[in-house]
This record gives C-alpha cells, structure tokens and sequence, in this order.
C-alpha cells in the first residue's frame, strides 16, 4: 500500500477515533479502562498503562463525548498521540486484506501492543517517504517458518524490514512491575505518616514480584519510622535503610527532585516519589549483580537474522524502552550498544544486514497548527553489507515529505 499523505485536521480528531473504535470494538476499549480505573495500586495502575498507552487517549476522548464537549478545543497530548496513531490504523485496516485486517486487530487489542505500535511506528516513517509497504508478516501464510514484517518497494529497491522491541525490563534484576507493586504496597502503609525520609532497599540479586514480601517489608518499615530508626533488617537478601530528610523538603519539580536524589543516585536505581507539604517519600531499590540488558538484547537481534530471506538488502529496526533523547549521542560511539552491534554486523550470516536502527522515547514536535511526534533514531549502517552499500536507502537521513 502507498498513502499519498499521513495528517489529519485537528477539527476531524473525533471522527477518526470513532472509525478506530468501530474497526477494534468500543467495548473493549471500555472494558480496559474501567479495569485500568479498578486498579488500586497508583504505581502499578501507570505500568499497566505503558503496556496500552492508546487506553489513556480514549479514556479523555470518551469522557469528552459524555459531556459534551468539543474534542478539538479540549484535546490533550494524550489524545494528540492517540489520533497520530489511528489515524494511520485506520487507513492500513483500508487496505489490507480481511486476514491482515483480523491479525492486526487481534495485536491493537492484546494484553501488551507496545511491539505492535513500534512496527506502527515504522511502517507510518516509509509510508511518509512514500514507499510501498506490503505487511508480509499479517498478508501471506505463515507454513514456510518465521518471517520479517514489512516489504517495502520503491521504483528501484525492494528491502525487508524487521521490528524488534525490547522491554525496559528485559535483563534487569529490577524490573517495572516489580518495582511498581513495592511502591504501591510502601505508599499504601506509610502514605500517613508526617515523615521526609529516602527509603533504600538493596537486593543482592532480583526484587521479584511476591506482593506479600513486600507487604511485610512495609510493614518493617512502618515500624522502623515509627521508632525513628535507620537500619532495617529483613534477611540476608534484601538490606533496607532509611535516610531522614529535613523537614522542609518538598518534591515540587523535577529539578527539586533531581536535587534530594543526587546524593543516592547510581546508574542501578529505580526512584519513586511521593511529597506534600507533611509527606515526602523516596523509594529507591537497585540491585547488587549487574544487568544483562545488552546481553539480552545481543540475542534478540542474532535470532532475528534469520527471518530474512537473505535476497534483498535488510533493517532491523529495534525500539529499546527506557532511553530518552539526550542519551543518544553518548551511545553513540565507543558504547556497549555500539561494541555488541559490531559485533552482530561482523557475523558471516549478516551480509544482508543493510542498517541496524535504534529508537526509543518520543519525543513531540509543535509547529504553528501540526504537532509531529517522532523517535530519534541511532543507526549503525553494514560495511559488509552486499546491496546499496553506503547509500541511505531506507531514508533515515532524507527529511520526511
């Protein structure tokens, strides 16, 4: 398929939310939020959330709707990125056959449709610069084995594309979930409490996710608070402190933020924080071992060379959560990221490895009316690659028409 244009008009918003939740189900879209709504943990409700960000987006839209208000005078950057994606959702379900159209549907409304929106995010980045895109993965049969996901053709090269995402938490001792459920569980326990304090738990290896630990390590810690003590013990796996913060401290920005933790901060931690006049609470839990994310991602990618048929040059296009802007030029050059990519690129089976391409948090653009949401990308080109070497033929360089 070919779109001769990707945008929409502020003022039609309404009307390609409604085609959306006609093609996927509005009841389901209402089913998820009020299990969204029923959660009772604040930190783990927000994970659940990253796992479907277009739940957000509709939830404001259909509240919009029962009120009556307008959507375009009333949006929000939540609707903003919700339209940006259905809006190409809605012209790719247009085109594709009834077997794609199923498959497709079938991934907006799993459990997790983060992968689904990054090969969104690709396929609408050549639509835009005007190439052929022919959904192989959803289109034709899968009996000859694994195959990539797009096809994408112009007046002079064919190309495969594969979309890879990798969890924030894909080999890390400390993982979102986890860390979500033991916030909830310290909050829940100790939210009452006037103190201003930094509680740190070290972890000699993972934190896990057994709710009912974490119960009983708040409830050490209440005690610990109440006692005014410092040291907590818990068992040899687990090591909890509490660091008393004066009591004027307030978490009012992030650069507030930024200044309490700087004293505690390793590359390991996760932060969380609640603050008020009376209260002001800072989680940080890290782990001992070290991660194996790179590790993990290194296998992700060496599986992924053989879903190519090898005839046509390749990209794989590989979303890592958890790396924003900024970060990108320090990963650039002399990083574990470039090493394990080398080395990937240096394998004999990787001839047809045309560009490994990396992205991750959004960044979003306003101009005049249009608002243009896009991922900075870090790509590393194949010196041995065997077709349009040295050419920048997936236009991750070209400005977008």
């Amino acid at each position: 398929m070919i779109l001769d244009y990707i945008g929409v008009h502020e003022k039609q918003f309404a009307r390609e939310i409604e085609l959306f939740l006609v093609n996927t189900d509005k009841r389901y879209w209402e089913k998820i939020i009020k299990k969204f709504d029923a959660e009772g943990g604040v930190y783990y409700r927000v994970y659940l959330q990253t796992r479907n960000p277009l739940a957000e987006g509709i939830r404001q839209y259909l509240g919009l709707l029962r009120e009556g208000k307008s959507l375009w005078k009333h949006r929000t950057r939540e609707i903003d990125d919700l339209v940006q994606i259905v809006f190409t959702v809605n012209r790719i379900l247009k085109h594709v056959s009834a077997k794609a159209k199923k498959e497709i549907i079938s991934k907006l409304t799993s459990e997790d449709i983060r992968s689904f929106l990054h090969e969104l995010t690709i396929a609408t980045h050549f639509l835009r610069n005007r190439f052929n895109v022919e959904f192989v993965e959803y289109e034709r049969s899968h009996s000859t084995g694994t195959t990539f996901d797009f096809l994408v053709t112009t007046d002079s090269m064919e190309a495969e594309i594969e979309c890879k995402t990798k969890s924030y938490d894909a080999g890390r001792r400390v993982t979102r979930k986890g860390f979500y459920l033991f916030c909830d569980e310290i909050i829940k326990q100790l939210s009452s409490y006037k103190v201003k304090c930094v509680i740190e738990l070290n972890c000699s290896n993972q934190l896990g996710q057994d709710q009912s630990t974490f119960r009983l390590i708040a409830q050490k810690l209440r005690g610990a608070i109440e006692h005014r003590s410092e040291i907590v013990t818990f068992n040899e796996n687990l090591s909890l402190s509490i660091n008393y913060l004066s009591p004027l401290t307030i978490i009012d920005s992030a650069e507030s933020f930024a200044s309490v933790v700087q004293p505690f901060w390793t590359p390991q931690s996760h932060f969380a924080t609640l603050s008020n006049s009376e209260t002001t609470i800072i989680i940080k839990v890290q782990s001992e071992a070290p991660d194996i994310v790179l590790q993990a991602l290194y296998n992700e990618l060496k599986g992924s060379l053989n879903q190519f048929s090898s005839k046509r040059p390749a990209l794989i296009a590989c979303h890592i959560e958890g790396i924003y802007p900024e970060q990108w030029e320090e990963l650039r050059k002399g990083s574990g990221l470039a090493a394990m990519t080398s080395r990937l690129l240096g394998k004999e089976k990787a001839a047809h490895i045309h560009t490994i391409a990396y992205s991750s948090e959004i960044e979003r653009i306003r101009a005049a009316n249009r608002i243009d949401i896009t991922h900075p990308v870090l790509f590393f080109t194949n010196d041995s690659c065997s077709r349009f070497k040295d050419q920048d033929i997936f236009s991750l360089t070209a400005k977008e028409r």
